[in-house]
């Protein structure tokens, strides 16, 4: 009879991990990133599949219905369109939003374009919004942020009115909304108003014209719910077939397709950025997964095949089955509670990098990605299963005696020799991929920032003067009257305005970005120009070395200037004075966006709202300064960001890039780590199945290169046939995730490599330096 204690056992357990120690601390970090990552992965899923934004109140299944650019943005659609829209078959509910800037007055205060969202009558039942629900005056509503910021958290705003010039009384002020209101997908919202308000914005008077007009205009995002056995690509077929075109008011026939989204989708760009992060999460997942359960279960059987001894002799003492599973259970079971402790500790810094990413923001705005208890719950439930049977599996088969028949050197069937060779080449594309990635990201980082030269000790305060515009001109004389080298751009240096280039040359439209800046901008960040000397610059415009290449069909890019590229919504046609050197407004190891510059005077007014100054004296740009005090004076709301050099700007950036970077090494070392360890043991365990025919070709006169040539063969040709499939799936998928790097794919080639050769060669080293006698005896 065997008396237990727990302690012991666990002790016991703990002690035959001695001299790998190492080993199981990498296992239960990576199950524990492994387990934080599907928390994460869960949770994103259920926000992008199957919640409805945070402004809605209602879990119903909800649709959106607009255009789709070529560029994966959404189009507003006529009132037409929804209106027959409720006319087809289960189809429910239908209301709609309208975006658009209205210039108003409270108490004589002079508030220019603000951005609005109008709501149909039935959107807030629909939606179940209750506060703009039953509402017995109609009037609007003021969002918390404007509240706040532009209107100082004015107290008593409540039943003021929001004067417009084509309305005698005016709107009134029903009340401040809470900050969720702030913003409806990529649109900010200052005011919600209702539909009222969209006959006194059009440029008829007659009502006729007016309700022709609003029935025709492109205006209207719809929202509406549907029945369970809605097919939204059979109701946008249906959609398209019919005429929705109003009598007596023509815009032209779309170009652009109708979309039906599932969900409140108003910005599909950011939204399939999104799934695409989410899939590849899914990847990383399902990859660490496979390693770390390949990598302990190689581990938990070269144990059971070390400690057989052990177990026949205590099962010659009297011992049980269960006397050597509960010791087993008991250690799985803390090695469970020890990856749950990391998961948790883990889960702020992962939730960290997916909700700095600019689509997760654009997306799930005022959103944090709070993981929920059941997420994590399923995550560690995963986790418990695998490290349990992977722990438990070796033994049970051991004590049934499969483990003995195999120390006796009986053979395998071919199945499981091929099934251990896929394994085996699976694992080794896994290694390849995850170092020639990393060294990718690693060296693209490293080259853009060694190929930054820009200035970065220039200093830049940011402005935004909310609803009261500025004068430009006023600001750039008073700042260059301390510094004469001083430049006004609007946006600010790290927050440039984005356009849709099409045609110009180029093979598609593309994403660019722009920026109005003043004459000495490239002479005080110190860049290189290519082109006419600029000493007063005032006509024509720059483009950065990244928009060149796009534009330009010869690699001789200077061939550019002098040519001229249509811009704006007049279609402008700008000439092209010069090309800069790509300015790395997003940190200096963030990719190059295509980029162009106007300068400030043919900006189409005299006033900017939101720009920044930039000087070498960083002193004229504090908050003590005579400048900064002149700014404070120049409108009530405005909002001056403290001074600061490029270098702290860029900085900012370039610390998401390296915390990203030192977060795929940590992974890549795990992946490496985790098939090192399954290699290791699963050579050692053939090892010694093989140690007898390998001591007697040693005795008859085998050379130590024979052997370990005829050891290496088989995880090359495995290495080889990893090769060939990271190819073939490189050519497939990866080449539109990743460019080609030499360098990269060599660093990749040779770390893998020397993983396998080590993991083959340091066991058998060992033995070829054993005695053949001392090895004879040993078996």
């Amino acid at each position: 009879m065997m008396v237990s204690n727990l302690g012991f056992e666990l002790l016991t357990q703990w002690r035959r991990w001695r001299g790998q120690y190492l080993k199981l601390a990498i296992l239960l970090l990576g199950f524990a990133l492994t387990a934080a990552l599907l928390s994460i992965a869960l949770r994103l899923g259920s926000m992008l599949f199957y919640e409805n934004p945070s402004w809605t109140n209602t879990n119903k299944p909800l649709y959106t219905l607009g255009r789709l650019s070529e560029d994966n943005r959404l189009s507003a659609v006529s009132k037409q369109a929804l209106d027959q829209l409720k006319t087809l078959p289960m189809v429910e509910d239908v209301s709609w939003l309208v975006f658009k800037e209205f210039n108003f007055s409270i108490d004589n205060a002079k508030l220019s374009n603000v951005r609005s969202a109008i709501f149909s009558p039935n959107m807030a039942d629909n939606l179940a919004i209750d506060v703009l629900k039953n509402n017995k005056v109609s009037g609007a509503w003021i969002t918390e942020k404007f509240w706040r910021e532009t209107l100082k958290s004015d107290a008593n705003i409540k039943g003021k009115i929001l004067s417009y010039k084509r309305l005698e009384r005016g709107i009134q002020i029903l009340g401040v909304l809470n900050k969720k209101y702030n913003h409806v997908g990529v649109n900010h919202v200052d005011v919600w108003l209702p539909e009222d308000i969209l006959r006194y914005s059009t440029p008829f008077t007659n009502d006729s014209m007016v309700d022709r007009f609003l029935q025709a205009a492109p205006l209207y995002y719809g929202v509406f719910s549907a029945k369970m056995s809605f097919d939204p690509e059979q109701t946008k077929k249906q959609l398209e077939s019919i005429d929705l075109s109003v009598k007596g008011m023509s815009f032209g026939k779309s170009p652009l397709p109708l979309v039906i989204f599932s969900g409140i989708n108003f910005d599909p760009k950011s939204y399939q950025h999104m799934v695409l992060l989410w899939q590849l999460l899914l990847g990383l997942i399902v990859t660490l997964f496979f390693i770390l359960t390949f990598s302990l279960f190689s581990i938990s059987s070269s144990k059971a095949i070390v400690f057989a001894d052990e177990y026949k002799t205590l099962q010659l003492l009297g011992a049980q089955s269960y006397d050597f599973i509960r010791p087993a259970l008991l250690f799985s079971c803390l090695k469970i509670v020890v990856i749950s402790l990391l998961s948790v500790l883990s889960l702020y810094l992962l939730s960290q990098l997916i909700t700095s990413s600019t689509s997760y923001q654009l997306l799930f705005t005022d959103k944090g990605l709070s993981v929920d208890s059941v997420s994590f719950i399923s995550a560690i439930a995963m986790i418990t299963v695998s490290v349990i049977l992977c722990s438990l599996i070796p033994l049970v088969n051991l004590l049934k005696g499969s483990l003995f028949i195999r120390m006796a050197n009986t053979r395998v069937s071919l199945f499981q020799q091929a099934l251990a060779g896929g394994i085996l080449v699976i694992q080794l594309s896994v290694a390849l991929t995850a170092t020639y990635a990393l060294s990718n990201v690693a060296l693209s980082q490293w080259q853009k920032y060694k190929h930054s030269n820009i200035n970065l000790s220039v200093a830049q305060v940011s402005v935004d003067s909310g609803h009261f515009a500025i004068s430009w001109r006023q600001a750039l004389n008073k700042i260059q009257q301390v510094d004469p080298q001083a430049v006004i751009l609007s946006p600010p240096f790290e927050k440039l305005q984005q356009y849709t280039l099409a045609g110009q040359g180029a093979k598609e439209a593309m994403d660019i970005k722009t920026s109005y800046v003043s004459s000495h901008f490239f002479d005080l960040l110190d860049v290189d120009i290519q082109g006419k000397q600029l000493a007063n610059w005032q006509n024509g415009v720059i483009i950065n070395h990244a928009l060149a290449k796009h534009l330009s069909s010869t690699q001789k890019l200077s061939s550019l200037i002098g040519t001229t590229i249509s811009y704006g919504l007049e279609n402008q046609q700008l000439t092209i004075i010069g090309i800069t050197e790509n300015i790395p407004h997003w940190g200096r190891r963030q990719s190059i966006m295509p980029t162009l510059y106007l300068p400030l005077n043919t900006y189409d007014e005299e006033v900017l709202k939101n720009f920044s100054i930039l000087s070498n004296n960083i002193n004229a740009l504090s908050n003590n300064s005579d400048f900064n005090r002149w700014l404070s004076e120049q409108a009530s709301n405005i909002n001056i960001h403290k001074a600061a050099a490029l270098a702290d700007i860029l900085a900012k950036f370039d610390q998401q890039s390296t915390d990203l970077l030192w977060f795929g090494f940590v992974i890549t070392l795990i992946i490496l780590a985790g098939i090192f360890s399954g290699l290791w043991y699963q050579v050692l365990a053939q090892l010694r199945l093989d140690k007898q025919s390998i001591c007697v070709l040693l005795a008859i006169g085998a050379t130590d290169g024979f052997i370990v040539f005829n050891r290496c063969r088989q995880i090359l040709f495995a290495f080889i046939l990893a090769l060939i499939a990271c190819f073939i799936f490189y050519k497939l998928i990866g080449s539109t995730l990743l460019g080609f790097d030499l360098l990269a794919l060599f660093i990749a080639l040779l770390t893998t490599l020397i993983l396998c050769v080590t993991a083959t060669l340091s066991p058998l080293v060992k033995l070829l330096k054993t005695p053949i006698q001392q090895a004879l005896r040993d078996l």
